[in-house]
């Protein structure tokens, strides 16, 4: 039986606007396995994105706990917190916005690897040389051409930064990727070439994925299973044939149909 990585336990995020409360996730609770990609769909304004970002310490949820490898997540500081934050590497929607357009795609491929090995949270401490390799090494992964790493990033196409911020992303070698909506704004080859290479990660790495996406068609291909959210809460979740083929709730089901 395979372990459990991350463990969700009635997570709960309100946002105050105004006089008014605004709950964008309310009690969901899940586990993400070892090796495995677990699938977050739903309609826009579901919590996926919130979502991403309570396991990922960039909001403070508001109740409920979030697991990593059995520790609670808001109990850790200092070198064990930065340790979280290598081992649990988020890819975001937008590369447009996440990449410091400033820099070479090898320059933003090195740099987390750069950071984390001056902090001593590397297996082993890493020359400059070898810094350099791995980073290559991404690159190559995501099926990027060799010839073009010192371009800046303005000079790709969206799909291609994609790329760059998903080898940025794995370069650390993390035991989770949390993928938010990364291929909502790519044609359909695009997006079917990084379905397909997101899923290469997963077997070759062994890296245990929560892949977020609103089309609930696009992640049948990749999904080991499928949790199911609506208005903040947590509807329905299993093996990914059978919410596909034999959904139970009638959302699901609409999903399905769009």
């Amino acid at each position: 039986m395979m372990k459990d990585i991350i463990r969700v336990d009635n997570l709960t995020k309100e946002f105050k606007k105004k006089d008014k409360t605004i709950i964008a996730l309310d009690a969901v609770s899940f586990t993400l396995r070892e090796g495995e990609i677990l699938s977050v769909v739903g309609p826009s304004g579901s919590g996926k994105s919130t979502l991403i970002r309570c396991i990922s310490l960039l909001y403070e949820n508001t109740s409920g706990n979030v697991f990593f490898n059995g520790t609670n997540i808001k109990t850790l500081k200092g070198k064990d917190l930065l340790r979280m934050r290598k081992d649990l590497s988020i890819i975001f929607q937008d590369p447009y916005s996440a990449l410091d357009n400033k820099f070479s795609a090898i320059e933003l491929i090195k740099e987390p690897l750069a950071f984390y090995n001056k902090k001593g949270l590397l297996d082993k401490k890493h020359t400059k040389k070898e810094i350099e390799d791995e980073a290559l090494s991404a690159f190559r992964r995501v099926s990027l051409k060799e010839s073009d790493k010192n371009k800046n990033i303005r000079s790709f196409s969206g799909g291609e930064m994609q790329r760059i911020g998903i080898a940025r992303a794995i370069v650390t070698r993390p035991k989770v990727l949390l993928c938010d909506e990364i291929t909502s704004s790519l044609d359909m080859e695009n997006r079917a070439s990084i379905l397909s290479l997101i899923r290469n990660i997963n077997k070759e790495m062994n890296t245990s994925i929560l892949f977020v996406s609103h089309d609930i068609k696009s992640v049948k291909s990749i999904s080991d299973r499928i949790l199911v959210l609506k208005n903040g809460k947590a509807i329905e979740i299993g093996d990914a044939e059978k919410i596909i083929n034999r959904p139970e709730n009638e959302i699901t089901k609409r999903l399905l149909e769009e």
